[in-house]
């Protein structure tokens, strides 16, 4: 793997994600993928779990904007830095935030290895 597999692994999930795009977003995912939504919370148990996270996307977030740099690579596994911009659908608040994606790609270039901090701030 090198730093253009992950640019481009991170351009599909954050394109999906701008388009509100499950289906699109789940594509990037390996089925048995180790998928961490939070830093304090244990993997997601199941696929079935993740796709549940995913679902209430396009009813709770509009106006995605995602942009992203590839920081470092080694092997399979890379860290990306992304920063997103939305509004929130119930509250009508923009929101801000700065995240890291810490992933592992398989040959087929999903992710089997899935996990992010990030840090927020309404507006």
């Amino acid at each position: 793997m090198n730093k253009s597999d992950f640019y481009e692994w991170g351009e599909k999930f954050g394109s999906a994600w701008s388009r509100l795009d499950v289906e699109g977003a789940l594509a990037m995912l390996s089925k048995d993928v180790e998928y961490y939504e939070s830093n304090f919370s244990p993997a997601c148990s199941s696929w079935e779990e993740v796709v549940k996270l995913w679902e209430v996307v396009p009813r709770n977030q509009k106006n995605v904007v995602f942009n992203h740099e590839v920081i470092v690579v080694e092997g399979d596994f890379g860290c990306i830095r992304w920063q997103v911009s939305r509004d929130l659908i119930s509250t009508g608040k923009h929101q801000k935030i700065d995240g890291i994606f810490i992933i592992q790609l398989n040959s087929k270039g999903l992710c089997t290895i899935f996990r992010q901090w990030r840090s927020v701030v309404e507006g």
